[in-house]
């Protein structure tokens, strides 16, 4: 994963219909910890300043 990547959160199998949000990596805070800017969902969950754990996301396409 690295900034400018395209990503997807990872959802719980048992809430397939929770919608998937999709955001680009704004900055990689350390070896395992990324911010997201979310760009379809406006819960403020995923808007916060947080950190998030890589593991919550997935690559859906890279930078170049």
């Amino acid at each position: 994963m690295k900034v400018g990547d395209l990503v997807r959160s990872r959802r719980p199998r048992h809430t397939p219909s929770v919608p998937p949000v999709f955001g680009f990596i704004t900055e990689r805070v350390d070896e395992y910890k990324i911010r997201v800017r979310v760009f379809n969902s406006k819960d403020s969950w995923y808007h916060s300043t947080i950190a998030w754990d890589e593991s919550h996301w997935e690559v859906i396409s890279e930078s170049g």
